[in-house]
């Protein structure tokens, strides 16, 4: 007999609920067997429940088919024993697969039989051990981890290898035969990397077997270096699964190893463009910031330009009205004199004023393109005529290259561009020529502004297109203006998709040369003037405007050719002026920005629905901001800008009235 420390616990079952045969328990118990009776339905079998037993005894003396089909379903999963007659004869062998071994009762008590048990039992504790690795189940194994290209092997609790992959014997340079029943120890690792080494902060393989093992859990940890035998650093992701047997107790550690340096250091790539992505993001975010502020800045200051362009405007406006009234009044020549040296003045402000509104007019997309067909003699007489006392003040010689060529392009802007570029060469020229030259070619008219001034270097080409950008030579100061002439011609080639050239040296002067599309001759329009007198002689012109000064100096304007004027600083007061003295406006004139926040063209309307008449009117305006040039322009209403030149009121006013 076999002497046996722990009794071996049997669960015999019968599966049709029929009592266990009595006898059969007595001779297992004789037979120093522990027993546990089981008497249930085959179909309310559960086979998961938690294990209590080592062994399954099942009898089936009377060959049930049914019975030994369904442990042929479940064959493997735990050990069984089928209780057989001794007659029994082997008929169908599939049937029995199921089962692990039979036995008869006469061999209860036989040491062959306990013997057996323990072999069984032992198969399903420790499914492979050091002496199993050449079994056949152990090589099936074996054959299997040989094909993996990660390093797979399996370990018993003693840390020796039971199975290991070829890969991972080729990396010790060790045969499969010098490692199999060989510990960490045995294939050459040092006790630094066994055992762990405090110094590197490494904890060692067997601590992480051991730490795997009683957890019961699998485990994956990725060494932060690898060394191998070739010195070579490596980064690995280990996992170890822990193998456990039917009644849950761990046999061995299986533990798969995979090369995860590319990973890695992939990872550590995208760490490290992460955290550059993320100062860059804080850098944008900085710079967003500064960009934010700096729009900041600049809204402030357009509103404050604004603000002081409307402001100044109105007394600039009034006093341009009282100039021209006072002129008129004059008859001695030193006066007369005089007051045109003033009204010079009076204009050189109202074109540093004009250089602000141009440029918010470009800015607010209010600048309308309307191109035509017109012959550019009469302009360049026209510039050369403005442009002429301009030059002789500064001993200046200007010369104009007149050409019959049609072009086709927005006259008005043309104008603006040429004039900007004309005095941009006078101002800056102190000896010599400003020549406006004009070269035909195939498809195109180029007019040229040569200048003998110091020439703008190279560094400097760009920059003298920026707002309030004024260049200095030889040390001295910018000359007065407001550094927006050049500006506003950038944008207005742009905006009428003409080619601008700059060619300037340093001493050698400057050329500025614009490429105008040729016209048709045949489509050119004749222009029709108006008498101004006739169209203005005894109407009633209705000035609405919240500064009292600028009323008194439109009075006189208008009463000097022949007007009826009436003012009025608010719509009420004009209802009431107009209807006490019995009168109905055929004109109106009104500032665009009136008291308690009411514009122009409301007003208009207010007098037009009073009087239900639609009354010809203009609106008159200093401001230059982008928000209230586009409002203004979409009242429909004829504009005009302050300060306002006496003779350009008579004349818009002599125009809507000729076409009313």
């Amino acid at each position: 007999m076999v002497k046996q420390c722990d009794p071996i616990k049997l669960r015999v079952c019968n599966f049709f609920g029929k009592p266990i045969d009595q006898a059969i328990l007595q001779a297992l118990k004789s037979a120093q067997f522990d027993i546990e009776e089981h008497n249930i339905d085959l179909k309310h079998y559960d086979h998961t429940e938690p294990v209590t037993y080592d062994c399954l005894l099942v009898d089936w003396r009377d060959n049930n088919e049914e019975v030994a089909q369904y442990f042929c379903a479940l064959a493997g999963r735990e050990p069984v024993v089928a209780l057989i007659n001794s007659e029994y004869e082997l008929s169908n062998s599939e049937l029995l697969v199921g089962f692990n071994d039979f036995v008869c009762e006469q061999e209860f008590s036989l040491a062959s039989f306990r013997l057996r048990l323990n072999v069984l039992l032992r198969r399903y504790k420790d499914p492979i051990t050091i002496t199993s690795t050449n079994a056949p189940e152990a090589q099936l194994l074996q054959s299997v981890v040989n094909h993996a290209s990660d390093w797979l092997f399996i370990k018993d609790l003693d840390h020796r290898f039971l199975a290991v992959s070829e890969e991972y014997a080729s990396s010790l340079e060790r045969s499969l035969d010098n490692v199999i029943g060989k510990n960490d120890l045995d294939v050459g690792f040092s006790k630094d990397v066994v055992l762990g080494s405090e110094k590197a902060d490494w904890q060692g393989f067997w601590p992480q077997d051991d730490y795997a093992v009683q957890r019961g859990e699998p485990t994956v940890e990725t060494n932060p270096y690898w060394r191998v035998f070739t010195g070579d650093t490596r980064h690995r992701r280990t996992t170890r699964v822990p193998l456990k047997n039917h009644w849950g107790e761990v046999y061995a550690l299986l533990i798969c190893s995979e090369d995860v340096t590319a990973i890695v250091k992939a990872e550590q790539v995208l760490k490290e463009r992460s955290e550059m992505l993320e100062k860059v993001t804080q850098e944008k975010l900085k710079a967003d910031h500064s960009r934010l502020m700096a729009e900041l800045a600049v809204t402030a200051k357009n509103k404050f330009i604004a603000t002081a362009s409307h402001d100044l405007r109105q007394p600039l406006h009034a006093l341009g009205l009282y100039l021209d009234v006072l002129e008129s009044k004059l008859s001695d020549d030193d006066q007369r004199a005089l007051i045109s040296k003033i009204k010079n003045s009076s204009k050189a402000l109202s074109v540093l004023f004009n250089s602000l509104l141009d440029l918010s007019r470009l800015d607010a997309g209010v600048v309308e393109v309307e191109p035509s067909h017109f012959s550019v003699s009469a302009l360049l007489e026209g510039l050369r005529e403005e442009f002429r006392e301009v030059a002789a003040d500064k001993s200046l010689a200007i010369m104009f290259e007149q050409s019959d060529a049609a072009v086709f392009t927005d006259p008005v802007l043309l104008e603006r561009i040429l004039r900007n570029l004309i005095q941009n060469a006078v101002t800056y020229t102190n000896e010599g020529c400003v020549k406006v030259k004009c070269h035909l070619q195939a498809d195109y008219l180029e007019i040229r502004i040569v200048d003998t001034g110091p020439g703008i270097p190279q560094y400097e080409q760009n920059a003298i297109f920026s707002e309030y950008y004024q260049l200095e030579h030889e040390g001295r100061r910018p000359t007065i203006g407001l550094g927006l002439g050049l500006a506003i011609v950038r944008r207005l080639v742009d905006l009428l998709e003409i080619s601008f050239e700059l060619e300037s040296e340093s001493g050698k002067g400057s050329t500025f040369s614009i490429q105008l599309p040729l016209g048709d001759v045949r489509l050119i329009e004749s222009v029709q003037t108006v008498s101004n007198v006739s169209e203005l002689s005894g109407q009633i012109v209705l000035v609405i405007d919240d500064d009292s000064d600028i009323l008194d100096g439109m009075i006189h304007v208008l009463e000097s050719h022949g007007c009826v004027p009436v003012s009025a600083l608010s719509v009420s007061e004009a209802i009431d002026t107009l209807t006490g003295r019995d009168l109905v406006p055929t004109a109106i004139v009104a500032d665009y920005r009136l008291e308690n926040g009411q514009t122009g063209d409301e007003a208009i309307e207010l007098i037009r629905e009073e009087f239900n008449a639609d009354i010809p009117a203009v609106i008159v305006t200093g401001d230059t901001s982008a928000d209230r040039l586009i409002e203004a322009t979409n009242s429909g209403f004829q504009l005009l800008h302050k300060p306002v030149q006496p003779a350009e009121l008579i004349g818009e006013l002599s125009s809507i009235l000729a076409t009313a």
